[in-house]
């Protein structure tokens, strides 16, 4: 009976050649244990459906920010269309009334809510040349100056 040739491949490390020199690799091998777990988390299926929930989840959540901070803004823009329609309105009836120290005061105020300190500084210094007496003319102009 003929007894089977083996067959045997030696493998050879690579080497890689530098300019003047030869190295070698040595031939290094890890075990890396096989651990599988038993049970759910193991399983695709489940760890795919996880992922879409929690995608889903997500996505949803962002959405309903997006939706809050749309009507914040929207409120902002509102609120703001009104402050610019009194400051209209002030401003005609300082420009009838030229002497009037509230209404450059209101003035004052309604642009300081704008954000607009200089218009808010020059309305409460005018209000402060019709009554130098004005306390609360004064204690804003304080406020402005600080920021």
């Amino acid at each position: 009976m003929n007894k089977p040739k083996k067959f045997f491949k030696s493998v050879k490390p690579e080497a890689v050649v530098l300019p003047s020199k030869l190295i070698k690799f040595p031939s290094i091998s890890l075990a890396i244990p096989d651990i599988s777990f038993s049970g759910v988390l193991v399983n695709p299926l489940f760890i795919t459906t996880f992922a879409c929930v929690f995608l889903f989840m997500a996505i949803g959540i962002v959405v309903s920010d997006m939706r809050d901070n749309i009507v914040k803004l929207e409120q902002v823009r509102s609120e703001r269309i009104v402050l610019e329609k009194k400051v209209t309105e002030w401003s005609e009836i300082v420009k009838t009334y030229n002497k009037y120290r509230d209404g450059y005061y209101q003035l004052a105020i309604l642009e300081h809510s704008l954000g607009n300190s200089q218009k808010a500084y020059e309305h409460l210094q005018k209000a402060m040349s019709i009554d130098p007496n004005f306390s609360k003319a004064g204690e804003l102009m304080e406020k402005i100056a600080g920021k």
